[in-house]
């Protein structure tokens, strides 16, 4: 289900882009399609799909969970949440009736 980062997909040079971050980025798009709840691998799994350490994985996880893409729960595991799209609205001018 998860495959390793793609460092060629990354916005800034590889060098530039810290690790956690280019493997939230992949994980977020892996994630997209999936149905709200579906279950993800361990950290431990993750690490291991993605090709990082445990603790790189496990950061990555904490920046879905800031970007509301998955929520965790301690003891259950880390599911895919519902994701919200937000979209502004630009009033120009009101004009009095």
């Amino acid at each position: 289900m998860i495959g390793p980062i793609d460092h060629s997909k990354t916005k800034k040079p590889a060098s530039r882009t810290p690790l956690y971050l280019a493997a939230a980025d992949s994980l977020a798009e892996q994630i997209a399609d999936q149905p709200v709840g579906t279950r993800l691998p361990s950290e431990d799994e993750l690490a291991g799909q993605l090709g990082v350490s445990r603790l790189t994985a496990r950061a990555a996880l904490a920046e879905l969970e800031r970007r509301y893409l998955v929520r965790r729960r301690q003891g259950s595991g880390t599911y895919v949440s519902r994701r919200v799209d937000y979209r502004l609205i630009v009033i120009e001018s009101v004009e009095p009736v």
